[in-house]
């Protein structure tokens, strides 16, 4: 037996949602499904009119992130005492807004995350998604988060670490996945 459609989907954008294009789709499609459907993102940029619309008539919910930190250095010119501390600062400022926004949410049957970026997406999705809310949780992988740290000039200690976190919880709290590509999804079957 098919199972049963989840009433409401939370989807995690940890990034501006204007310019997530594939996310935005991923909310218009499950609302034409009927679902009313709660993003946890930030908003930087201007929404479409479309998804205005659907946020005004109550059917599409959207938790701001604002309030926390969001980004890291561009780079390890400043050091890499530096890049850490600031890393650190927006992980925990991201995992305690995130934690509170979906602790806060009617019970969610599914949550959808955006992956990059997995600190600290995958913890919290798995401590509140399914803990809290019972949630099944799919991962949309984009790319890996720990590739994206290492053109960013991370510390080599940082990007082992996340390399770790992302492989390890990536592997074990979903309950399904797709990805950008079929090359990518070859890749993870096969390497990770």
């Amino acid at each position: 037996p098919r199972a049963p459609r989840p009433r409401r989907v939370c989807v995690i954008v940890l990034g501006d949602l204007a310019r997530s294009p594939r996310s935005v789709n991923h909310v218009m499609c499950l609302e034409s499904q009927g679902i009313h459907v709660t993003v946890v993102c930030y908003l930087h940029s201007r929404l479409s009119p479309a998804l205005v619309s659907l946020v005004e008539q109550g059917r599409v919910s959207i938790c701001n992130l604002e309030g926390s930190y969001r980004s890291t250095p561009a780079s390890s010119s400043r050091g890499k005492l530096a890049y850490f501390i600031s890393a650190v600062t927006a992980s925990i400022s991201r995992l305690l807004a995130m934690t509170l926004s979906m602790a806060r949410q009617p019970r969610i049957g599914l949550l959808l995350i955006q992956n990059p970026p997995c600190i600290p997406t995958f913890a919290v999705a798995w401590l509140i998604g399914r803990w809290i809310h019972d949630a099944a949780i799919v991962i949309d992988w984009h790319n890996l988060a720990f590739t994206i740290m290492q053109s960013t000039g991370a510390p080599p200690l940082l990007i082992k670490i996340a390399r770790l976190y992302e492989r390890i919880l990536g592997r074990r709290i979903h309950d399904d996945g797709f990805c950008v590509s079929n090359a990518f999804s070859e890749f993870l079957d096969k390497e990770w």
